[in-house]
This record gives structure tokens, sequence and C-alpha cells, in this order.
């Protein structure tokens, strides 16, 4: 289940996206546990933007050991300052647990 798209950026003659994806639609699943929500990653080429190829490995995030998003991730928005590129999302349940800030190294 993919849902809530945050947007979409051009980044060197691509679309690119930062979503949300679980593989249940139970509410209680997605809070916690292996169906829990995750960071997906979609681009498309600028030329071709109707041809979306999903390759959820260059999100650039994975679990973390911490307590505050190793259940969760939701919610993701990217930007820039300067030359850093910035991932804020969501924490274990809906947040509750912490709102996460990534940086791109």
């Amino acid at each position: 289940m993919i849902s809530e798209r945050t947007g979409k950026r051009i980044n060197t003659g691509l679309f690119s996206d930062f979503f949300r994806v679980s593989s249940s639609f139970s509410d209680a699943a997605q809070r916690d546990g292996r169906d829990s929500y995750r960071i997906g990653y979609a681009e498309a080429h600028c030329r071709e933007p109707h041809k979306w190829k999903r390759t959820d490995d260059q999100a650039g995030i994975s679990l973390g050991p911490q307590e505050y998003d190793n259940c969760m991730q939701a919610y993701p928005y990217v930007f820039q300052v300067k030359n850093k590129k910035y991932l804020i999302y969501s924490g274990n349940g809906f947040g509750a647990e912490g709102i996460c800030c990534a940086v791109w190294e």
C-alpha cells in the first residue's frame, strides 16, 4: 500500500518522490511490527514522467537501532539547505516517540 506522496522535486533531469509505504491495510499493523510504515522512493525521467520506477533501497534510510524509529518511519519530507540534503520523518507510533531528521552524507 502506498499513500500520501510528499511531492516531487527535479534533480538532474529526474522527478523523484519519497513516500510512506506499508504492506498492511490495518492501522494496528502499521503502527508497530514488520508491516509498519517505511520510507519508499521512486523516480522518473523528465522525458517520460508517466514511467515511474520504484527503488525503495535508494531512499537512503532504513529502520534505526534507536527506540524512536526502530519500528516505523513515515511522512517523509526532503529538502536542501545550501549543499546539504535533509530528510524529516515521523518515527514510531506516527511520531509519538519522535520526529526525526536525517542528513545525507
